[in-house]
């Protein structure tokens, strides 16, 4: 169970590096000049969207098992713990948590 919340923050902090960082601004103007609606759109301007295909990911690299529920629910798990944390993350960031 350890190591399926350290693997939840670690996504949370990989979707919200990739979706709101100085880091990957660039990348994220290229995409938004060539499409402001859309599947990459939606992956580098929203951490919840980005959770959803790392998760998917990290379930085919990883699979890890929270449960016995089987792999769809691990796989909404994964991205339910991973969007709490990318949550809290957002805000220590912004400066609304101190």
């Amino acid at each position: 169970m350890i190591s399926f919340l350290i693997l939840s923050l670690a996504l949370a902090a990989v979707a919200i590096t990739l979706c709101n960082s100085f880091l990957f601004r660039t990348p994220r103007e290229w995409v938004d000049k060539r499409s402001k609606t859309g599947f990459l759109h939606a992956l580098v301007s929203c951490p919840y969207c980005a959770l959803h295909w790392l998760a998917l990911v990290a379930m085919l690299i990883w699979n890890p098992k929270p449960s016995d529920l089987g792999p769809i629910v691990n796989g909404f798990a994964l991205v339910g713990a991973s969007a709490i944390f990318a949550g809290i993350l957002d805000k220590l960031f912004k400066g609304e948590i101190e």
